[in-house]
C-alpha cells in the first residue's frame, strides 16, 4: 500500500481547507473594514464643513483643508478599488478578462499614490508641530511660523514634487525611510511639552476640561509607537514567536512591574490615609 500517496492527499485536503478558512477570514475582516471606514467617513465630513468657518482664522487651515482634500481624493479611489473587486469577484471572474487586466493596473497606481500621499502627509504634519510648537512656546515667532495659503500652497507642491522625485530615483533606499520616520517621531515628540503645559493649565478653562486635549494628543504619540511596534513585530513568522516564547521576556517584565508597583502603593495608600488621620484629630 502506497502510503505516500495517502499522506500526500492529506496535506493537500489539509492545505486547501486552512487556505478556504483564511480566505474566509480576510474578507470578513475587509467586510468589516470597509463598513467601519465608510460609516466614519460622512461624520467627518459634516464636522469639517461645521467648523470651516472657525479654522480659516487659524494659522493651520491650508494644511487641514489639503488634509480634507486628500482624504476624500483616497475615499474615491478606495471605492473605484472595491468596485473593481467586486466586478471581478461576482460578475466577471477571468482573470484574463480586460476589467481584470484594468483592476491590476489601478490597484498597482492606487499603491503607488498611496504611498507618495502618506509620506507627503507625514511631512505636513511634522511642519504642522513644528509650527505649533513655536506658536505656543515662543509668540514672538508668530510672524516667521505663520505663513499664508499661497505659501502652503507652494510647500505642498514642492513636497509632492520631491517625492516623486524621491520615488523615481531613489526608489526603496532604507536610510531615507529611516530618516523620514525618525522625523515623524521627533515631532510628534514636541507635543510633550505642549501637553505637560496643557495639563498645568486645566483648572483656568472649563473648555479644556471638557475636551482634555492633551489626552488625545498622547493618545497620539503612543497610537503612533504602538503600530510600528506591532507593524514589526507581527511582520514575520519569526519575530512573533520569539515574542511568544521568550520567557525570560515576560518574567523580567513581571519582576519589574512588581518592584515598581509596590512601593507606589504603599506611598499612596500612607499619603491617603494622612489626610484621614488629621481630619480626626
Amino acid at each position: 500500500m502506497d502510503f505516500t500517496y495517502l499522506y500526500s492527499e492529506a496535506f493537500e485536503n489539509t492545505t486547501s481547507l486552512i487556505t478556504a478558512h483564511n480566505t474566509i477570514l480576510l474578507y470578513s475582516f475587509v467586510a468589516l473594514y470597509t463598513i467601519l471606514d465608510v460609516s466614519v467617513f460622512p461624520f467627518y465630513l459634516y464636522v469639517f464643513k461645521l467648523n470651516r468657518q472657525r479654522d480659516k482664522t487659524t494659522a493651520v487651515f491650508p494644511i487641514v483643508n489639503h488634509f480634507y482634500k486628500m482624504i476624500i481624493f483616497i475615499y474615491i479611489l478606495f471605492f473605484v478599488v472595491l468596485s473593481f473587486m467586486i466586478y471581478t469577484m461576482f460578475i466577471e471572474s477571468n482573470p484574463y478578462s480586460w476589467i481584470a487586466t484594468i483592476k491590476v493596473f489601478f490597484w498597482v497606481l492606487t499603491l503607488a499614490i498611496l504611498q507618495i500621499v502618506s509620506e507627503v502627509n507625514q511631512s505636513l504634519l511634522s511642519l504642522l508641530a513644528i509650527q505649533r510648537f513655536f506658536l505656543y512656546f515662543f509668540s514672538g515667532f508668530t510672524k516667521y511660523v505663520s505663513v499664508s495659503e499661497k505659501t502652503i500652497s507652494w510647500i505642498i507642491k514642492m513636497t509632492y514634487g520631491f517625492f516623486l522625485f524621491e520615488a523615481g530615483v531613489i526608489f526603496f533606499r532604507v536610510g531615507f525611510y529611516i530618516s523620514l520616520n525618525v522625523i515623524l517621531l521627533i515631532s510628534a515628540a514636541l507635543y510633550l511639552p505642549m501637553v505637560i503645559s496643557l495639563k498645568k493649565l486645566m483648572h483656568l478653562s472649563s473648555s479644556a476640561q471638557l475636551s482634555q486635549p492633551q489626552r488625545y494628543v498622547l493618545l497620539q504619540l503612543v497610537v503612533i509607537v504602538v503600530e510600528k511596534c506591532i507593524s514589526y513585530l507581527g511582520c514575520n513568522r519569526h519575530n512573533l514567536q520569539t515574542l511568544l516564547t521568550s520567557k525570560q521576556l515576560f518574567v523580567g517584565n513581571c519582576s519589574c512591574v512588581s518592584r515598581q508597583i509596590h512601593p507606589r502603593q504603599n506611598s499612596s495608600s500612607h499619603d491617603s490615609t494622612a489626610p484621614r488621620a488629621a481630619v480626626n484629630i
